[in-house]
């Protein structure tokens, strides 16, 4: 899903729903209409209608792509649901969620960067909406970067005191991290087919983001594959050309041994030895997005060798 661009530009408004860049739109108006909508059903009986037309109903055009795709966003029980079971949670956030609505310069910033490397650089769409726990980001239509409001905030802000589970693993890193990931995979070509594919294509972005911000990836997913590289290796390269990457991605991938998502972890080990190992590090960086032969990039990468010593 699972992370930049342009050089920055005077912004003009193309509606009160969004605030247009000169190749590119910034959507964050589905974030006050959630807010109008939360506030909405406090007093009354028929919490899914009202919800449902005063925030699903009048979703930007933008949020609109990603409500056909996702039942999960379009679903109003969800929401309800989650709502019910953590309220300190999602009171906590109205305050961070609202100043995303100027999420602006740290998309400029993120583009600016990656322009500066990767000239090939084509911007996307943004368009931040608040789901119900569901998406951090995602790039479905293959040109808007989505993200899920209450899943890029700060840490700090908010009260995940009411989850069984520890969650501030979403939270560890910058926002721009995410929008550097996510921008990385609009640049990308294609689908993934197998295992290998999805994994380069998502460490990568991982990788990438680390490098274009000049700050380290933080997941405890890593300290893990860290701590069982060898091991994971060992059962992921028997899989490679696999069509199913549940035991590696997502949350059916996560057992009461070991975290979800270590696809991700691979994928960025691989692309952290192709880029050390090559002497031109900008062709690394074109080679890296563009990349199509999975499998030569993953010899190339020369990876797998250090298990062989």
């Amino acid at each position: 899903m699972k992370k930049l661009f342009i050089i920055l530009m005077l912004v003009s408004f193309a509606s009160c729903s969004g605030q247009k860049e000169k190749n590119y739109i910034i959507e964050t108006s589905d974030i006050a209409n959630f807010w109008t909508a939360f506030d909405s059903i406090k007093n009354t009986d028929h919490k899914a209608k009202v919800f449902s037309e005063l925030y699903l109903e009048k979703a930007s055009e933008s949020f609109k792509k990603l409500i056909s795709m996702s039942g999960d966003i379009r679903n109003p029980e969800n929401y309800l649901q989650r709502f019910e079971q953590y309220p300190k949670f999602w009171e906590s956030l109205r305050k961070p969620t609202l100043e995303l609505q100027n999420i602006r310069s740290d998309i400029q910033s993120c583009y600016e960067r990656v322009k500066n490397i990767y000239p090939k650089f084509e911007p996307g769409d943004v368009c931040v909406f608040v789901g119900p726990i569901a998406i951090q980001a995602s790039v479905p239509t293959g040109d808007i970067i989505f993200m899920g409001a209450e899943m890029n905030v700060t840490l700090n802000e908010i009260d995940l005191s009411e989850f069984q589970q520890d969650m501030s693993f979403i939270y560890l890193n910058d926002i721009k991290s995410t929008i550097v990931h996510e921008t990385i995979h609009l640049q990308q070509m294609g689908e993934s087919e197998n295992l290998l594919q999805l994994t380069i294509r998502e460490g990568s972005a991982d990788f990438l983001a680390e490098l274009f911000l000049e700050e380290p990836f933080k997941s405890p997913i890593y300290d893990y594959g860290k701590e069982n590289e060898r091991e994971l290796w060992s059962e992921f390269s028997q899989e490679l050309d696999s069509p199913d990457w549940n035991k590696w991605f997502y949350a059916k991938s996560k057992t009461e041994e070991r975290p979800a998502d270590l696809g991700y972890f691979i994928g960025y080990m691989i692309t952290k030895s192709y880029y050390s190992k090559a002497k031109d590090k900008n062709k690394a960086i074109k080679e890296i997005i563009e990349v199509s032969d999975f499998h030569q990039f993953l010899e190339n990468s020369g990876y797998a060798e250090k298990f062989t010593k």
